[in-house]
């Protein structure tokens, strides 16, 4: 990816409640050459880390997905397809499941929740078209068929929310929403236009953000969030970048959406309890740009890709699966990257988790 020095931007926005929501005049394209550093985006005091043990049964590839609820780590590896169980030392317990065609066994879990009323695990396994529940240590409960990529679980109604492929349906909605474990579709949000074959494959890394108990959703090709409740979703911030982002009827028209310059889709979004947000989108075939902000301060930052250089051999980029509290946490494969903390590590280990805060000035 091209580097671009990094931009400082306000953001004009004012959320006082869920639905209240202002635009900005925001130009991402105008603000390209402004540069930020990275110790202005990352509170380097506030550094809490958990390194993962490796031991035979717990060999990680590369995460996917990181949730901590009370004592617990719960880690997803994209490459062994496990959901792994670690403590807050990063001490390995066991595994959620396991692989197979079973009761209580997945194929390909392409994600999972936390259900925090019933203190469950939710995974999705998109190979089995089954929804997976298990509690906390891992014991298996029950599943149902439901044919989802990736969902947002709402244990006080019974439904669950997610995202419906434009080829599968004549009413082309961004997002369905589903009686539980019934297949019933009770709701569409989010009206699109038809992307036909051209579009149909696209889909962003995580549509679905959870804090605690909330969840929060962004759709393809726009610059909107919404936050998904028991009585439906609610636009409750708009970047104001939609001058520059690439939009649907284009995207309808087009497979060049990598050639265009204009902003592409959002992915690796997160969202912690204080409003602070991180996800990255495409710029053309050789950019990303991090975009960094705060739904309550009105400022957002936003630049090519934020490194930060450790040494003259190694360059790091922030690389976050998941956020826990007021932390964003980020992974990285060995200890290169605080070698007088982790002097032993070496890249046959388990990834080091760091839980980091985001400043702004």
């Amino acid at each position: 990816m091209k580097r671009i020095n990094y931009i400082f931007i306000l953001l004009v926005l004012t959320l006082a409640s869920c639905g209240d929501k202002q635009q900005s005049d925001f130009d991402i394209l105008s603000y390209k050459d402004r540069p930020i550093g990275y110790s202005d985006i990352i509170d380097t005091l506030s550094y809490r880390f958990i390194p993962l043990e490796t031991t035979d049964a717990s060999i990680i590839g590369e995460i996917g997905k990181v949730e901590i609820v009370d004592d617990k780590v719960f880690v997803l590896d994209n490459f062994s397809k496990n959901i792994y169980r670690f403590d807050l030392e990063g001490k390995f317990i066991g595994q959620i499941g396991g692989r197979g065609q079973g009761p209580g066994e997945f194929v390909d879990p392409c994600s999972f929740v936390i259900n925090h009323k019933d203190r469950q695990i939710v995974i999705c396994d998109r190979a089995s078209f089954q929804i997976l529940f298990y509690d906390y240590d891992g014991n298996f409960i029950h599943s149902c068929r439901m044919r989802a990529n990736q969902f947002a679980y709402l244990p006080e109604s019974k439904d669950i929310v997610f995202l419906c492929s434009p080829a599968e349906t004549d009413e082309q909605y961004e997002l369905r929403r589903f009686r539980y474990c019934t297949n019933e579709p009770v709701g569409g949000y989010i009206p699109r236009p038809n992307f036909v074959e051209k579009q149909a494959y696209r889909t962003v890394n995580n549509y679905f953000v959870q804090q605690g108990d909330s969840y929060y959703f962004i759709s393809l090709f726009t610059d909107e969030l919404y936050c998904l409740t028991e009585e439906g979703v609610t636009l409750v911030h708009k970047f104001g970048f939609e001058k520059d982002i690439f939009d649907y009827d284009r995207a309808a028209q087009t497979t060049d959406v990598y050639k265009a310059e204009k902003l592409d889709t959002a992915s690796k979004f997160y969202i912690n309890n204080e409003g602070s947000y991180m996800f990255k989108m495409g710029y053309g075939m050789e950019t990303e740009f991090d975009i960094i902000g705060n739904i309550h301060s009105e400022k957002m930052r936003a630049g090519g890709q934020i490194y930060e250089t450790v040494s003259r051999l190694v360059s790091c980029a922030l690389n976050t699966v998941g956020v826990h509290n007021e932390y964003f946490i980020s992974a990285f494969s060995y200890g290169h990257r605080y070698p007088d903390k982790f002097p032993e590590r070496t890249e046959d280990d388990n990834p080091i988790l760091v839980l980091y805060k985001v400043k702004f000035e």
